[in-house]
C-alpha cells in the first residue's frame, strides 16, 4: 500500500486487476475524469473500458492456483513512461503479484462492491481518506509456495498463515496507510496462566507520521512445545485504532485461558494443553513486534496409544485425499479415499505391544484395493499390507495382518492404493 496520495493527475497511472462474476460480463465504468487506467480481469467477453486514454485486457481462461492473468503484460505497457503508478486489485482472492511488488511502488487491494467501491478506491489514491483495512489471507509469491496436493488437509497441505513455512509475499494481516506506527514493549499482568483466569497484555502504539490514521494491532499466541501438531500462530483478537499525528494510546487485550483451546482429535474435546506459550502483538502474522512468554496450567497430553483399543479413521491427525463420505450404524464417520494414493496420517503413536493390525472397511468396487501402512511418512517403508475385497451390499469387512518390530514411537500413515473403500475403524492388536 502506498504511504502517501498522488494529487497531479500527470503523475502517475492507476493499473487494475479486475475479477468478475457475473454472467454478463464487467459493467462499462462510467466516463471519469480520473487518471488513465489499465485494467486486467477474468471476463467472459473482451470489453473496452470507457475511461479516456485507458486499456483493458481480458482474459477468458480459468484462472489456475494464484497467478495472475496477463498482469506482466498489462502493467509494463501502462507503467512504460511512467516514474510512479499504482495497482488497484479488485478480487476475491489472492494474487501472486511478486513482479508487481519489485518494480512498482505501490498497490491498493479490494473486494469487488461496484461503483461505492470504485469511489472509495479513487478517494484513497488521492488521499481525502487513509487506507485501513488489512489482508485476510495470506497472499503468496508464486504458485510453487502452495502445495501439489490441494486436497490436502489443512496442516497437511500448510495451509493458511497459520501453518505455513514459506515466506509470503504478503502476509496475513498485512496493511499500510498513509503514516506509520511504533510499538513499545509488551507486558503481561502475569506468567503463569490456570483453568478460568486471564492474562491482560498491554502495548503502547504511537502514530509517528503527520497524519490522523488507523492502526489493526493484532494479538496472536504459539504452542512452543505440544503432543499434537499446532499452529506456527494463531490469531487470538486485535483492536482498530485511530491516532492522530504523534499521539500515543495502551492498547490491552484480555487472554482467556480457554482462548488457548484446541479441539483433540483423540478425546474428541475441548483441550487447553499444559505447557509454554508466546503471546505475541504486531502489525500483521509476520510483522510481530512485542513477543512474551507465558506458561499455561492444563492437560497433559501423551502420545496416541494403539493398543488402548480402536482407532476411529475420523481422528487422524493429517489426510490428503480423504473425505467423511456417511456415518455407519453406530454414529462414526466413514472415510473414503476420493483419489489413489490417498492417505490418513496418525502422528507420535505409542506401538508398545502392537504386533499385528487390523481395518473395518467396505468395498463398492469391482476389484480388491490394497492398502498400506507406512512408517514416518506416506512415501515411508512399508510396514504391512492388507487387500481388501469386494464387499456384497456395503457389509463392512475386517482384515488383519502382522506387524514387524516397530519404534516406541513413530508417525503412521493408512495409505489407499485405489479408490471405493469406506474405512470406518483401524485395529492394533497385542498378543
Amino acid at each position: 500500500m502506498c504511504r502517501r496520495p498522488f494529487r497531479r493527475r500527470s503523475d502517475w497511472a492507476a493499473v487494475g486487476i479486475h475479477t468478475w462474476s457475473g454472467r454478463s460480463g464487467p459493467p462499462s465504468p462510467r466516463r471519469s475524469t480520473r487518471p488513465a487506467a489499465a485494467r486486467s480481469g477474468r471476463c467472459p467477453s473482451p470489453s473496452r473500458s470507457r475511461i479516456p486514454g485507458s486499456v483493458t485486457t481480458s482474459a477468458a481462461t480459468p484462472r489456475t492456483r494464484c497467478c495472475a492473468p496477463n498482469s506482466p503484460r498489462c502493467t509494463h505497457s501502462a507503467c512504460a513512461g511512467r516514474t510512479r503508478a499504482v495497482l488497484a486489485v479488485h478480487s476475491t482472492h489472492p494474487y501472486a503479484l511478486d513482479w508487481e511488488d519489485s518494480h512498482l511502488p505501490a498497490i491498493l487491494w479490494t473486494v469487488p462492491g461496484g461503483e461505492p467501491t470504485r469511489r472509495a478506491v479513487a478517494e484513497v489514491l488521492f488521499g481525502e481518506q487513509s487506507p485501513a483495512g488489512r489482508l485476510p489471507q495470506t497472499w503468496y509469491r508464486s504458485d510453487s509456495d502452495v502445495t501439489t496436493e490441494p486436497d490436502r488437509d489443512t496442516v497437511a497441505g500448510e495451509w493458511t498463515y497459520m501453518y505455513t513455512r514459506r515466506k509470503p509475499l504478503y502476509a496475513f494481516g498485512h496493511g499500510l496507510t498513509y503514516t506509520s506506527f511504533s510499538y513499545g514493549p509488551l507486558r503481561l499482568s502475569e506468567t503463569q496462566l490456570r483453568d478460568d483466569e486471564a492474562v491482560v497484555a498491554s502495548i503502547e502504539v504511537r502514530n509517528t507520521g503527520f497524519r490522523k490514521c488507523a492502526e489493526v494491532v493484532q494479538l496472536y499466541t504459539r504452542q512452543l512445545s505440544s503432543a499434537v501438531d499446532q499452529p506456527n500462530k494463531q490469531l487470538r483478537d486485535f483492536q482498530k485504532i485511530t491516532l492522530s499525528a504523534q499521539a500515543g494510546r495502551t492498547v490491552n487485550f484480555l487472554l482467556r485461558a480457554s482462548d488457548l483451546a484446541f479441539w483433540d482429535v483423540r478425546t474428541h474435546g475441548w483441550v487447553v494443553e499444559a505447557g509454554p506459550h508466546e503471546v505475541c502483538v504486531g502489525r500483521s502474522s509476520e510483522d510481530l513486534v512485542g513477543v512474551a512468554t507465558i506458561t499455561v496450567h492444563g492437560t497433559t497430553l501423551d502420545g496416541r496409544k494403539l493398543a488402548d483399543g480402536p482407532v476411529p479413521a475420523s481422528s487422524a491427525d493429517l489426510s490428503a485425499g480423504i473425505a467423511i463420505v456417511d456415518t455407519d450404524t453406530d454414529g462414526r464417520p466413514v472415510m473414503s479415499p476420493l483419489r489413489p494414493e490417498a492417505w490418513l496420517g496418525f502422528r507420535r503413536c505409542s506401538t508398545t505391544g502392537a504386533q499385528s493390525w487390523a481395518v473395518v472397511a467396505t468395498n463398492t468396487g469391482g476389484r480388491a484395493v490394497t492398502v498400506r501402512l507406512h512408517a514416518d511418512s506416506p512415501d515411508g517403508p512399508v510396514l504391512s499390507l492388507l487387500a481388501i475385497p469386494p464387499t456384497v451390499d456395503r457389509r463392512s469387512v475386517t482384515l488383519t495382518a502382522g506387524l514387524p518390530s516397530l519404534p516406541e514411537r513413530c508417525d503412521l500413515f493408512v495409505v489407499f492404493a485405489d479408490t471405493g473403500l469406506r474405512l470406518t475403524t483401524i485395529t492394533f492388536a497385542t498378543p
